[in-house]
């Protein structure tokens, strides 16, 4: 084999080490958050009759396979999710999150005031556009959009609703929870 195949095979090798790929998405293979390199655990895709909307990816400290033991866990953790849907407004994920959350009543009312505010962060996103979810314990769950930090909700029970619809027992879409899981 020429240097130049060797070259490119381990040029390759080492890309494909680090950032996994769905969709057109890529996300990278760890991240820093609170000083603490977290790991991707799973990337999947949320599908709505038929239609890709957006690739998420699941970061956690270790890789972990236990929906309830990622909500109940007071460790750093991240959902970052990229649309690939030309157009989600703002009022449709608003309305995603609350049809979820009903789906899940014991999170509802302790966390109502904490989602209004999340929603008043929330903008008409686009394909290409970032959404992140980050918790850091003792501190609460910063919100993301394009990279610009909205604000911080304090306390551990939003980050449990948010990480409840996408990894609880009644998740927005079973076959992204699975993917997030590493199933």
């Amino acid at each position: 084999m020429s240097d130049w195949k060797v070259f490119m095979f381990l040029l390759f090798g080492l890309l494909q080490g680090w950032a996994a790929s769905l969709a057109g998405v890529s996300l990278p293979d760890t991240v820093n958050v609170a000083d603490q390199t977290l790991i991707l655990n799973g990337i999947g895709l949320r599908e709505k009759f038929w239609v890709d909307v957006y690739v998420a990816g699941l970061y956690l400290p270790e890789k972990n396979k236990n929906g309830l033991d990622i909500i109940r866990a007071e460790v750093p953790k991240r959902i970052s999710i990229e649309f690939i849907y030309h157009s989600v407004s703002k009022e449709k994920m608003k309305n995603t999150l609350e049809d979820n959350l009903r789906q899940n009543p014991e999170l509802e009312k302790s966390v109502r005031p904490k989602m209004k505010r999340a929603y008043a962060w929330f903008e008409d996103f686009r394909a290409k556009d970032t959404l992140i979810f980050e918790y850091i314990p003792n501190k609460g769950t910063t919100i993301f959009i394009n990279q610009q930090k909205k604000g911080v909700i304090e306390g551990s029970d939003f980050m449990t609703a948010i990480f409840t619809i996408y990894l609880g027992p009644n998740p927005a879409s079973e076959p992204l929870k699975k993917k997030l899981l590493g199933l």
